[in-house]
C-alpha cells in the first residue's frame, strides 16, 4: 500500500480545501486515507499522486461533504472529469497492452 499523500502537500496543491481544516477538523485526512485504500497504486504508477489528490478532492466535494463546504458545481465537476480522464487512460492503456505504470 502506498503512503498517503501528506495533507501539507494536498493543501499546497488544492488550497481551496484550506478552510476545511478549520470547518471540519480532521476530514482532509480522512479523505486522504480513503483515497489511498481505495486506489490502485500498480494501475496509477507514476500518476498515483496525482490520482490521490484528485480522488481526494472528489471526495471531499462530493455528497454531504460538499454540501458543508459549499463547494460550486462547476468546480465538483472539474475535479471528477479529470479524475475519470486519468483513470481512463490508465486503464486504456492498461488494456491495449501499453502499460508502463
Amino acid at each position: 500500500m502506498e503512503c498517503p499523500m501528506l495533507k501539507s502537500d494536498f493543501l499546497a496543491r488544492y488550497p481551496e480545501f484550506a478552510m476545511t481544516e478549520e470547518t471540519a477538523p480532521g476530514l482532509v485526512d480522512a479523505c486522504l486515507s480513503e483515497a489511498t485504500e481505495e486506489l490502485d497504486a500498480v494501475l496509477f504508477g507514476d500518476d498515483f499522486e496525482l490520482a490521490e489528490g484528485l480522488f481526494t478532492a472528489v471526495k471531499l466535494v462530493s455528497g454531504p461533504r460538499g454540501r458543508s463546504l459549499k463547494v460550486s458545481a462547476a468546480t465538483v465537476a472539474r475535479y471528477q472529469a479529470a479524475f475519470d480522464e486519468l483513470r481512463w487512460r490508465k486503464t486504456t492503456l492498461l488494456r491495449l497492452g501499453n502499460f508502463s505504470g
